[in-house]
């Protein structure tokens, strides 16, 4: 569902960029899978890499998971009273890892396993993978907008797969951006070798 931007609240600037690039991946992921029969979707490039869907349902599956987590900081947040309007300072360690979990990589990159819980399932229709795609694309949006006017710095939040990492709210949204464009990426990767450069 597209919300008429006159609708939409009045963010903090950090919070409209995120808010503004979640809005522009529904777009990028309706291209990549534009015209793909349900196989040439679901087809891998190779066998090491993943195809059109696994990159998207990735995403799909991380995004829920954070969506849980962030609920709840967002709820604790309220209940400590942590709300501030900008000016935030971020450490460096997680603004590097923000950074690193969510660079675009180039292609010859050496891989990052990813986790179990965060792995994709292929074998799956281009209309269902997309529809999980767009509605998280809504949720994620509830979530940026719900930040505003809390204090995304100081709130740390645990990640739902791994416990030592702690993130302030304001990175893990930022990383959940970056996250989503370097597996859109990725996607277009996949499209262009298992179709002949379309």
């Amino acid at each position: 569902m597209h919300r008429d931007p006159d609708q939409m609240p009045e963010l903090i600037p950090e919070l409209e960029d995120i808010r503004s690039r979640l809005i522009a991946s529904r777009a990028t992921a309706a291209s990549v899978a534009e015209g793909l029969s349900d196989d040439e979707f679901n087809r891998r490039p190779d066998p090491e890499s993943w195809s059109v869907c696994e990159c998207l349902d990735h995403l799909n599956v991380v995004g829920a998971r954070l969506c849980e987590a962030f609920d709840a900081g967002l709820e604790r947040a309220h209940r400590e009273g942590l709300f501030a309007r900008g000016h935030y300072r971020y450490g460096f360690l997680e603004r590097w890892f923000a950074r690193a979990s969510s660079e675009v990589s180039p292609p010859r990159r050496k891989r990052v396993r990813t986790l179990r819980v965060y792995e994709p399932r292929g074998g799956q229709s281009v209309a269902n993978v997309l529809a999980n795609y767009h509605n998280l694309q809504t949720n994620l949006v509830e979530r940026v907008e719900a930040a505003n006017g809390i204090d995304i710095a100081r709130l740390k939040i645990r990640s739902p797969a791994t416990r030592w990492v702690r993130l302030s709210l304001g990175q893990w949204l930022q990383l959940v951006a970056g996250h989503q464009e370097r597996h859109l990426e990725q996607a277009w990767q996949a499209r262009r070798r298992t179709s002949g450069g379309a």
